[in-house]
């Protein structure tokens, strides 16, 4: 009778998939990367990974997946502690200046995943959640701010949400293929944060 295995084991087999997955799709991009890359990667059979995954799509969705838990921690871990909310958003804009080339190409897998099918019906839908969970996660990092006194709004914290996103997003596509100096990443970044400031109504301490 073959040995019982534990509800945190399996969990652990499927982070460890999940963790090598991402640095394949990393490497070689969403188009390129198959299963058995993923299988080599982790030493596990081919019957092993399938239990888990189906197929690469499928995949791809529960490392997207697990990179938003991880945010979304880092957001409450930001709701939980007593450092300023503005304070915040400052070093996480300010982290573009130190990124590395390299490690924007995840987010190259990102676009390859993300126009690969895009007309149909799942991949809309898909993409319409991502959106609507980004926006909720900002709207209510906004919120604790204003509870906390800290933020006046001149607009709704939705449109807000919305700008930071976008923005973000628009800079980190365009780090895939330019480098930090051909896009004056830090006069860019200076003056989001600068619209950014005056859109929240940061209360000056």
């Amino acid at each position: 009778m073959a040995p019982k295995v534990s509800e945190e084991h399996k969990e652990q087999r499927r982070l460890s998939i999940l963790d090598a997955a991402k640095e394949i799709f990393t490497v070689k991009g969403y188009n390129a990367f198959v299963m058995q890359d993923v299988i080599e990667a982790t030493g596990m059979s081919r019957g092993g990974v399938y239990q888990y995954f189906s197929n690469k799509e499928e995949l791809f969705l529960a490392v997207l997946e697990l990179s938003q838990e991880r945010s979304k921690k880092e957001i409450n871990d930001i709701i939980e502690s007593s450092k300023p909310i503005w304070e915040e958003l400052k070093e996480m804009a300010e982290e573009f200046n130190d990124i590395q080339e390299g490690d924007y190409s995840f987010g190259a897998a990102q676009i390859e995943f993300n126009l690969a099918d895009r007309h149909l019906p799942h991949k809309q839908e898909f993409m319409k959640k991502r959106m609507k969970w980004a926006m909720t996660l900002y709207t209510d990092l906004f919120n604790e701010g204003v509870s906390r006194g800290e933020f006046s709004p001149k607009v709704p914290l939705e449109h807000i949400a919305s700008y930071h996103i976008t923005f973000l997003d628009g800079l980190s596509i365009e780090r895939i293929f330019l480098k930090a100096q051909e896009l004056s990443i830090n006069e860019q970044i200076t003056l989001f944060l600068s619209h950014l400031k005056t859109m929240l109504g940061v209360k000056e301490a």
